[in-house]
């Protein structure tokens, strides 16, 4: 007769955290674990190891996807590897669609998506190739998180940021969480 909606969040602790969240964040890591890292096209920082590493749910015609993508070596300076995942937003058999499948299916993913991104003559090859699956799982998995826009960036640790971040906020933000995660681990 009754239902509750709404996030459950500890008001007895100094930070007030929000326990739904927490099992969210938790989900949206588990949905992730799976997917290979040859299913994504990563661009990673210069050196050893990135210090954060950033998953990125994008369309190749959003706007703000752009602007990010325009920025990437920002973000590689500030030591973010990004993990792009395709969301082709139109849906299944639309432009975008056959766009990021002709992207994720190229023989230089990352080149293909700097033309798909940076260049305005990128056009869809209307022959799809075996990474059709690619994208129907990451649509899937979009469909999971209940995202509905682009980009969206999952941190490592579940966090979620819809929209655009420009690399010094993201990077003050993957830093203050950081922190904060260890913090929490060693109390």
């Amino acid at each position: 007769k009754t239902m509750f909606v709404g996030d459950v969040i500890a008001i007895d602790q100094p930070q007030k955290t929000n326990l739904t969240e927490e099992v969210r964040k938790t989900s949206r890591k588990d949905l992730l674990k799976d997917v290979a890292e040859s299913d994504m096209i990563v661009f990673m920082p210069k050196g050893d190891k990135p210090e954060h590493v950033v998953t990125v749910f994008t369309d190749v015609d959003c706007g703000y996807c752009r602007k990010f993508h325009s920025e990437m070596d920002s973000y590689l300076k500030q030591g973010i590897e990004v993990r792009y995942m395709p969301f082709p937003r139109a849906g299944v058999d639309s432009d975008s669609y056959n766009k990021a499948a002709t992207v994720w299916c190229s023989k230089d993913p990352k080149e293909s998506m700097n033309k798909a991104k940076l260049t305005e003559t990128f056009k869809a090859d209307k022959t799809l190739c075996s990474k059709k699956s690619v994208i129907d799982n990451s649509l899937n998995i979009v469909r999971k998180l209940g995202l509905n826009g682009t980009p969206a960036l999952l941190l490592e640790d579940g966090t979620l940021i819809p929209g655009y971040m420009p690399a010094d906020k993201l990077k003050a933000t993957l830093d203050e969480l950081s922190k904060r995660n260890n913090t929490n681990n060693h109390t």
